[in-house]
């Protein structure tokens, strides 16, 4: 833009921001006349402009009624390809726009739903997305938070139908759906009585297997009801304070001297006594002590002349209290004189015994280990693991031991102490399973694949061949898959979970999102790969196109491309890395890397490809949103100079910057949270390295973190970046 013309806009009176956007449009070669007015906010015209770069036909909705959100969404919806015909009206607000469009992009047509707010229309999107049917509390007129309740808990495959009420908020359902997915017996809690923070107290107390029958009176605040449940979690005795005449800060108050005390408070009126032992004399001279904490009472023998009976000394013992744990023995030896000179312990209370803790019984190996044995010569043994264990439907797999009451105590004054309940443990948490009316007994709904983690069990769909070949069909499961033969040319095995293979992979396609194990090896010809969200690991590869979003593990990997967002480690004394290409984020281990033929061999460690792309992207997003939002906060001054606060607080305009402002502000945010991210994994990146044990032949061609090398030959090195260049250092092990 010349002078002269920078001049005449501002003349004209456009403002900073729109001449820039006016600026742009004419580097990039565009028509900029389709939205150089002044009646165009500069944020109206910024997406009329990358509208018009990309070659789409925003001329057609360059006009002042259509808000910059409106133009946003017209435009995405212009680059995605679809009939934006379907919501280009000025009427429609933009975040029903951006409901419709999103749907339109998965080919769902949502126009019949226009005159819903657009939260429900997102909600209905959602479901028909994931093939759930919430239509008829759409008709029946629950509000968008309740919708998206029920829509997870119909994708989950929970029964939520019989819960769902008008009168519970969306928070409401969502305690209902946390404890159809823990598997507690959620009608307990699921009245109309409860607000959702007591339903939350006596979910958790069913999750933690205690009694909720102590506090699931309504009239309890959910404050006294969280007292009273982390009392009976702790095994403690709280009839103490289990009255509603206590407010939650006395409740919490008792509960800490209850726990300070080690024990349950006594069921009697008397208190334990404090400070020393106190001695009192018998009328018939026996000197009688009884301990601090009354667990024992002690007796000497003032005269020795004094003829004792048993009636006087069992007299003399119930004068001072002391009634329980008698040793009829000592009092033999005081009747007899045999213990004159010396104190003895005439009495001993009995300790309350806390109960045994709740625990776990399982009816499946829980302890079954995934890695495979090293062998001699360092080389892995994939053929004889136990990658998984697995049930059938209405199998028992876990029943619930619940924690002893305990034994109560005594003290020699016959003072009752409560026994401390042994701890629950808390419910097993996961899907695939099921909790039958006793809440102990655990069973399986389906034939899969099982999974104990901390305190989760997953049962997850397995399906099982005997091989796969074009004769038998390609292999598509919403689930693990495992086949017990091989795998042959030009066959598809395409799962959600886990795919194991126990016999040879041939020129195959595999592709799942968790783990790909194979018990063999692949020999894929230069025309077979494998793509996996978790781990890859085999024996061998060769010629295989290796995507792993954790790890690679094998013996030997020959002609391969191998990706792997972690790291790659090659087994054994002969494990070696021959040819082909490898990308690591985080280190290559082998024995030996090329070989003496000199074949090619690339290595690239360190920052990949996609992390920068994700980089760039976020990026770009970022200083996109920045300028943005300097423009909307321009135009908010702008608004702010012309008009009074009385008047410009009434204009829709001026309400919808300040709405954008907002929103700008949060995107900003989350996409500094994802750079911040993404800076620390690529700064982690700084110290990836390739370890090499034995040979690293010469013409290996080595990038880190874009430092290249080409090698020559060398043995028992690291290689890594340092100073600025690729160094190799000198292994001080396996030498």
């Amino acid at each position: 833009m010349t002078e002269d013309a920078r001049l005449n806009y501002i003349h004209e009176g456009f403002t900073p921001d729109q001449i820039s956007e006016i600026e742009e449009g004419m580097k990039a070669g565009i028509d900029v006349s389709v939205y150089a007015r002044k009646d165009f906010l500069a944020m109206q015209m910024r997406q009329i402009r990358k509208g018009l770069t990309d070659n789409l036909p925003m001329a057609v909705y360059a006009k002042p009624e259509y808000d910059w959100f409106q133009l946003e969404e017209i435009r995405e919806g212009l680059s995605s390809y679809i009939d934006v015909k379907k919501y280009d009206s000025p009427e429609i607000p933009y975040d029903k726009m951006r409901q419709l469009r999103k749907g339109l992009e998965k080919e769902i047509d949502l126009t019949s739903y226009l005159s819903l707010e657009a939260g429900i229309i997102r909600q209905i999107r959602k479901a028909l997305i994931s093939d759930v049917d919430i239509q008829l509390y759409v008709e029946d007129g629950y509000d968008e938070e309740q919708l998206e309740e029920i829509r997870i808990a119909l994708q989950e495959g929970l029964d939520i139908h019989q819960y769902v009420k008008k009168e519970f908020r969306g928070i409401s359902l969502h305690e209902i759906v946390e404890g159809l997915r823990k598997n507690v017996d959620v009608s307990v809690y699921a009245k109309e009585e409860y607000s959702w923070r007591q339903m939350r107290e006596i979910r958790l107390g069913q999750m933690h297997q205690i009694d909720v029958s102590f506090y699931t009176d309504p009239w309890y605040d959910y404050r006294q009801m969280k007292e009273l449940r982390l009392g009976l979690e702790a095994g403690l005795d709280i009839n103490n304070y289990v009255s509603l005449m206590y407010t939650a800060k006395e409740m919490g108050k008792r509960r800490l001297e209850l726990m300070d005390m080690g024990s349950d408070s006594a069921t009697s009126d008397k208190e334990i006594k404090s400070g020393a032992s106190e001695t009192v004399e018998s009328r018939d001279g026996l000197l009688i002590t009884i301990s601090a904490d009354e667990m024992e009472a002690y007796v000497r023998v003032v005269d020795p002349s004094v003829q004792l009976t048993r009636k006087d000394v069992l007299r003399d013992l119930k004068n001072e209290g002391i009634v329980y744990g008698i040793d009829q023995r000592e009092v033999d030896n005081l009747i007899s004189g045999r213990t004159i000179q010396d104190t003895i312990v005439i009495a001993r209370g009995k300790p309350a015994v806390q109960g045994e803790n709740g625990y776990y019984e399982f009816f499946f190996r829980t302890n079954v280990d995934h890695s495979p044995k090293v062998q001699a010569d360092g080389s892995v043994d994939y053929r004889n693991v136990d990658w998984f264990e697995q049930v059938k439907r209405q199998q028992k797999i876990a029943y619930y031991h619940a924690a002893g009451a305990g034994e109560v105590g005594y003290t020699v004054t016959g003072r009752r102490i409560a026994a401390k309940r042994g701890r629950e443990q808390s419910r097993l948490r996961g899907k695939g399973f099921l909790v039958l009316p006793d809440q102990k007994t655990y069973v399986s709904i389906m034939d899969g694949r099982i999974e104990l983690t901390d305190n989760n069990i997953e049962i997850s769909k397995m399906v099982e061949f005997q091989e796969v070949s074009l004769a038998t069909g390609n292999i598509r499961f919403d689930g693990n898959v495992y086949v017990k033969g091989n795998v042959g040319d030009g066959a598809t095995i395409a799962a959600s979970g886990d795919v194991v293979v126990d016999g040879f992979v041939e020129a195959a396609t595999i592709v799942a999102g968790g783990n790909v194990i194979l018990r063999k090896g692949m020999n894929a010809s230069g025309s077979g790969s494998i793509t996996a969200g978790g781990n890859i690991e085999g024996k061998f590869f060769e010629a295989v196109v290796l995507k792993a979003g954790n790890d690679i593990h094998a013996n030997y990997c020959m002609n391969c491309e191998a990706h792997a967002d972690g790291e790659m480690v090659i087994f054994g004394r002969n494990g070696s890395v021959v040819g082909g290409a490898v990308y690591v984020v985080k280190q290559l281990s082998a024995q030996n890397i090329g070989n003496r033929a000199g074949i090619l061999t690339r290595i690239n460690v360190g920052v990949s490809e996609k992390m920068r792309r994700e980089q760039r992207e976020v990026e770009d997003k970022l200083r996109d949103n920045k300028m943005e939002l300097m423009i909307l906060q321009n135009a908010q001054a702008d608004f702010q100079a012309k008009y009074p606060a009385e008047i410009r607080n009434t204009m829709e305009m001026y309400l919808k910057i300040d709405n954008a402002i907002f929103t700008k502000n949060k995107i900003i945010d989350d996409l500094m949270i994802r750079k911040e991210a993404i800076e620390k994994t690529i700064a982690n990146t700084m110290i990836s390295c390739i370890v090499c044990s034995g040979d690293l032949f010469e013409g290996v061609l080595i990038d880190i973190n874009g430092r290249k090398l080409k090698s020559n030959y060398a043995k028992n090195v690291t290689i890594r970046v340092s100073e600025g260049k690729i160094v190799l250092f000198a292994n001080l092990f396996n030498k």
